[in-house]
């Protein structure tokens, strides 16, 4: 879908992205950087459930950091 961008036209100055500690989304950054475009935070999702983290390690591993530091899950994800 980035190579309709290409094809169109100049590349957009602003690119609004549903993005998340756990929904990066790399690919479509760089390529909005490498053209100079602007990112923003288009959507969110909770940052709580462990059907974000893709598997329960990942969620087991965050509970721990919130444990060790006395902190929220939001309040881990968030620095």
């Amino acid at each position: 879908h980035l190579k309709e961008f290409e094809i169109a036209g100049p590349a957009p100055a602003l690119v609004q992205l549903e993005l998340s500690p756990y929904n990066q989304r790399p690919a479509e950054v760089a390529w909005a950087r490498g053209n100079r475009a602007v990112v923003t935070c288009a959507a969110w999702s909770k940052l709580s459930g462990a059907y974000n983290w893709g598997s329960d390690a990942a969620y087991k591993t965050l509970n721990a950091a919130c444990k060790a530091h006395g902190a929220t899950k939001a309040q881990i994800l968030v620095r």
